[in-house]
C-alpha cells in the first residue's frame, strides 16, 4: 500500500513531536495539508499507518487521546488493540484508563 505524500508527512511530523499533542491537533493539521478532510480521513491514516507498521508514537497517541477524550474507543482502535500483543494491548488500555 503506498501512502499518498500528504500523509506520510503528517505521519511524520507527529511521530517527531514531543509535546501532548492530541487526535484533535493530528485531524487539524491534516485538514490544514489538506482541504476537505475529516476525521474519517484521519483514522483511515492512523489505520495505515498501523498496517505499514511505522509511526508507533503517533497511533498510539492518537487513539489513546481520542480515548480519553470521547471515553471509548473508536472503531479502528479495536482492530489494531486485537492485533497487539497482550502485553502491549494492556499498557495501551493501562495508560488510556490512567485519565478516568
Amino acid at each position: 500500500m503506498a501512502l499518498a505524500k500528504y500523509k506520510i508527512t503528517l505521519l511524520n511530523e507527529f511521530e517527531a513531536r514531543n509535546d501532548d499533542w492530541t487526535y484533535a491537533d493530528f485531524e487539524n493539521r491534516l485538514g490544514e495539508l489538506r482541504k476537505g478532510t475529516s476525521y474519517h480521513d484521519a483514522k483511515s491514516t492512523i489505520s495505515d499507518a498501523h498496517k505499514e507498521g511505522k509511526w508507533p508514537k503517533t497511533v498510539k497517541r492518537y487513539l489513546i487521546s481520542n480515548r480519553k477524550t470521547m471515553g471509548s474507543w473508536v472503531d479502528i482502535a479495536h482492530n489494531i488493540l486485537g492485533s497487539l500483543p497482550e502485553a502491549q494491548r494492556e499498557e495501551w488500555i493501562k495508560e488510556a484508563n490512567q485519565a478516568e
